[in-house]
């Protein structure tokens, strides 16, 4: 299996299996501090409490990504880190985190870097409401120097847009093969053949547009 030149290979975490210092710098509990404390809900009653460190340890982290030669990084923030109380109030320890982890994996040469924020299951109305807040949120609160965001819950409204412009594009070139029917049987269409080989091109262009945003945060 070949895979495209243009292919990046990339790796994935996720802020509770790695980071530990679950109560550490201001950071609040999250759901699952909470339900792997209880003795019983966990094998071995293991918990996320120290992880692999990542806290304490994310230039060594990022040192690796960077030796395994991956370009593309996928991670999460914890909520808890970055709104201890569910509500408005910042906990600065731990935006300064994340700040640091963006710049780290910047200075190393990462180019795509996706962020995905982790949501609260429970006090939905709320939660919803506060994504919405933290998703409009202007990049210049990370105070990195050079990256490009765009929040992640339009990711799924791309892929809607790109795959409505591509059924469209599938039935312009159906009418564009019909179009090519008729000419051969001495059919004049040379107008309608020109408006639907222009609007094919139109929506070649949208989905190109809409295909080069690389960068996504949520």
């Amino acid at each position: 299996m070949k895979f495209n030149d243009d292919f990046i290979w990339g790796t994935a975490t996720a802020a509770y299996q790695i980071e530990g210092a679950y109560n550490e710098d201001g950071k609040g509990l999250s759901i699952w501090d909470t339900f792997s404390h209880v003795e019983g809900n966990i094998a071995g009653n293991a918990n996320g409490d120290i992880a692999c460190d990542h806290y304490h340890k994310f230039r060594e982290d990022v040192t690796i990504l960077k030796e395994l030669g991956v370009k593309a990084y996928r991670f999460s923030f914890s909520w808890t880190r970055l709104f201890p109380n569910g509500d408005s109030a910042k906990n600065d320890a731990g935006f300064k985190f994340y700040d640091e982890l963006i710049d780290e994996l910047i200075a190393n040469e990462f180019p795509e870097v996706l962020a995905d924020l982790k949501r609260l299951e429970n006090r939905r109305d709320e939660l919803d409401a506060k994504f919405a807040e933290i998703a409009e949120m202007d990049p210049e609160e990370w105070d990195a120097e050079q990256y490009d965001v765009m929040p992640k819950s339009v990711i799924s409204d791309i892929k809607a847009e790109i795959k409505e412009l591509k059924a469209q594009k599938r039935e312009l070139s159906k009418q564009q093969k019909a179009l090519e029917k008729r000419r051969k049987l001495g059919e004049s269409v040379v107008d309608e053949a020109a408006r639907c080989a222009a609007d094919i091109a139109a929506l070649d262009k949208q989905i190109a547009t809409f295909s080069t945003y690389p960068y996504f945060w949520e």
